[in-house]
């Protein structure tokens, strides 16, 4: 049921780009600004659908995690945290091959509870590759983010 949802989520936040006519690039940016709402709202689930079967994240890990089993294996425990948020924002979108493979980077925030009840909160940049899916959608094959140096430690909630 959930894939259902998501499916026809996805569907619904691309549909706009059939009825207008975008550049690539301003398509792109419009699948990842869609990524970024879809994942605020259905976390972990609408992470993994935005990915190819053959995408691949790299980050802290010596390997990248390619697949959805194994991108929702890693990205599971992180999201379920309640106290977890991730949001970013694409600044600027290109393509590499016309109608085929292109890429957007932009700005991220990550922030989470620690056990102090303060909030830890992360930025840093992002680029995502995207390859164009037989039917037409756009899907990430790569995503890789880098910190801009340490999470800072924002006060404690009031009590």
């Amino acid at each position: 049921m959930k894939w259902i949802l998501l499916s026809l989520m996805f569907a619904v936040a691309i549909l706009p780009l059939c009825a207008q006519e975008l550049s690539e690039p301003e398509q792109l940016m419009q699948v990842d600004r869609a990524f970024d709402l879809a994942v605020s709202q259905h976390g972990v689930d609408a992470w993994v659908s935005f990915f190819a079967p053959n995408g691949s994240m790299v980050g802290d890990t010596s390997q990248p995690i390619t697949g959805h089993e194994a991108i929702r294996k890693v990205m599971d425990p992180i999201f379920t945290l309640p106290s977890f948020t991730l949001r970013w924002k694409p600044l600027h979108a290109e393509m590499m091959i016309s109608g085929v493979v292109g890429y957007t980077r932009g700005s991220f925030e990550r922030r989470r509870l620690n056990k102090d009840g303060a909030y830890t909160l992360q930025t840093g940049t992002y680029t995502t590759v995207w390859m164009k899916q037989p039917g037409g959608l756009w899907k990430a094959v790569l995503d890789t983010g880098n910190p801009d140096g340490t999470p800072q430690v924002i006060e404690p909630l009031k009590k």
